[in-house]
């Protein structure tokens, strides 16, 4: 059963706005930005989606433990740094349409803060936003049967796999599979999605651009639930991917002055099959 949505003018454009510009990209001699700044946008992703879910690391703190050096923390907030780091790090060996990879992603996430992380919830849950319950997620019964019916169509599917990144985003925050975890995974399953379009996708740091966007972000959320359908969400989100591909393009133009800075890699910046 294809999730709830409706392609509106505003989805078209930012689909074609986007697929133009990956278009230039892979039609260039493109020079693949070197481990450095790889490793300098996991970093940036990793931290903006620690802060979304409350954790109050630095940039700086979060990069120590990206170094392995000591940190005065919370060590939950630590650990979840470690595991956020492991896994951006891993996540390109994963199958974005197995949801055994999906689950085996959450267990690395959430090992040592959940009890029995990588399995679905066996409790009903709520959402809570200051006094209010935002969101009634659905019954731990249906689970199994909704995953299943999100990763079919992952599959199956023909609509563009920008759409698809963004309605599984929004559809794993709205189902609510795990006790905890939900929005990361959101975040890190749409990444993966996306690389399967360009690899760049992997670290552009689209998590930075929603933590910016915070208010904007939750918005779109609730607009989508009160509706029962992920058009706003996706709508947002598509915008916001523009917007960090755009800034890319920027950064690539001044970058690119100095080629030590990238690496020849045409291999890694072609487009993966989906």
């Amino acid at each position: 059963m294809k999730p709830p949505y409706t392609i509106t003018p505003l989805i078209l454009r930012s689909v074609s706005s986007i697929s133009e510009k990956l278009g230039e990209v892979n039609a260039s001699r493109f020079r693949w930005p070197s481990s450095a700044w790889r490793k300098r946008n996991t970093l940036l992703k990793v931290h903006a989606s620690l802060r979304l879910e409350g954790n109050k690391m630095s940039l700086r703190q979060v990069k120590a433990v990206q170094e392995q050096r000591q940190v005065k923390a919370d060590p939950r907030d630590i650990l979840e740094a470690q595991n956020a780091l492991r896994v951006y790090d891993e996540l390109s060996l994963m199958d974005p349409f197995s949801s055994k990879d999906f689950l085996k992603t959450h267990k690395m996430l959430m090992n040592g803060l959940v009890e029995l992380p990588g399995k679905f919830r066996k409790r009903e849950i709520g959402i809570v936003h200051g006094d209010n319950v935002a969101h009634i997620a659905p019954p731990a019964k249906k689970l199994t049967y909704l995953m299943q019916d999100l990763f079919r169509y992952l599959k199956d599917s023909e609509e563009p796999m920008l759409i698809k990144s963004c309605v599984f985003f929004y559809e794993t925050e709205f189902i609510h599979p795990f006790l905890d975890g939900n929005g990361r995974m959101g975040r890190l399953w749409c990444s993966l999605l996306l690389s399967r379009i360009n690899s760049l996708f992997m670290y552009i740091p689209l998590e930075h651009y929603l933590l910016e966007s915070r208010d904007e972000y939750y918005k779109a959320l609730a607009i989508s639930d009160s509706k029962g359908a992920s058009t706003a969400f996706v709508e947002y989100l598509l915008q916001k991917i523009e917007q960090a591909f755009n800034d890319f393009l920027i950064e690539r133009k001044v970058l690119s002055k100095n080629s030590h800075i990238y690496e020849e890699n045409k291999k890694n910046a072609e487009p993966k099959k989906a």
